[in-house]
């Protein structure tokens, strides 16, 4: 028997810049270990991202 865990992340603050940072540091603790997770963006802040060159965040 296996078990499996879904991580499912709700990203919504669109206002501060500190959030992208944030959101990188996670993105990076998970592929270190081989983790896929499933990031739910709302429309804003993938605008945000584009806006502010985040190529790092956004593949």
């Amino acid at each position: 028997m296996s078990i499996k865990i879904l991580l499912w992340y709700d990203v919504e603050d669109y206002i501060t810049t500190e959030s992208e940072d944030a959101l990188l540091e996670l993105i990076k603790m998970m592929d270190l270990r081989d983790i896929r997770g499933t990031f739910k963006l709302v429309g804003e802040k993938v605008r945000r991202l584009k806006e502010h060159g985040r190529t790092d965040i956004l593949e």
